[in-house]
């Protein structure tokens, strides 16, 4: 049977309008425009005393993350949801809170007796924002992070002061931990899953980060204020 060309037309436009559709879609991610993406952050701390000791009425001031000077109060709920999950059975007379001192918002623990248990949590926390290069270590520091100098050996590294408050009884020293971590991933191109994108890792008592997994427990001596490295890594944009 003829067809007309005339006929045809309409096919043609239709095919081509798809093809251009799908070309759009495919420019679309790779523009930003539109694009989301994930933001996770993991803040772990553990406190401990000296092989065969106890520590009793413990308080510690402790860094913590920070948004435009303010504490981000997601990885507080997560420490407080880690604690009621896992620890509260164990250390029922636990306090956790936010409090202001002369170095920015700090999170304070108080714990009556700790044993060699140790006491620990993890706070976990993320969420969906505009797609977006900005460094993940400037808009999301470890608090207080002052005096930075660049680290040997890392591109983005820096090393810096920081403080940590501690009062005790009962032992001689003081064990603690904590690391901090941001991970930004953004969609694939498709998008199917998301990709890295960028990070940031601060690592409390450290001169250098930890090259190696096991235990990153630091020891003090000496009550109230205590000035401590701080080493962290993916902190691009140094002011």
């Amino acid at each position: 049977m003829y067809r007309s060309r005339l006929g045809e037309q309409p096919m043609h436009r239709w095919v081509r309008l798809t093809l251009a559709l799908i070309v759009l879609l495919l420019l679309f991610p790779l523009s930003g425009c539109g694009r989301k993406q994930y933001v996770s952050f993991t803040y772990n701390f553990a406190i401990s005393p000296p092989k065969g000791e106890v520590l009793r009425n413990v308080t510690v001031y402790l860094p913590f993350p920070a948004s435009n000077g303010k504490p981000i109060w997601g990885i507080y709920r997560g420490l407080k949801r880690d604690y009621a999950k896992y620890r509260a059975m164990d250390y029922p007379d636990a306090e956790l809170g936010l409090i202001k001192t002369k170095h920015g918002s700090l999170l304070k623990v108080y714990i009556p007796v700790i044993d060699q248990r140790g006491y620990g949590l993890d706070g976990a926390f993320g969420f969906e924002e505009p797609y977006s290069q900005d460094s993940m270590g400037p808009r999301f520091p470890l608090n207080p992070r002052l005096v930075p100098r660049k680290l040997a050996d890392y591109r983005n590294g820096y090393l810096c002061d920081s403080y940590i408050y501690a009062k005790f009884q009962g032992a001689r020293a003081l064990g603690y931990a904590l690391d901090y971590k941001v991970r930004a991933e953004k969609p694939s191109i498709l998008p199917l899953d998301y990709v890295p994108q960028d990070s940031y890792s601060a690592y409390l008592g450290w001169f250098q980060p930890p090259r190696h997994a096991g235990s990153l427990v630091k020891y003090i001596k000496m009550q109230g204020w205590n000035k401590i490295p701080l080493s962290d890594i993916g902190y691009r944009e140094e002011q």
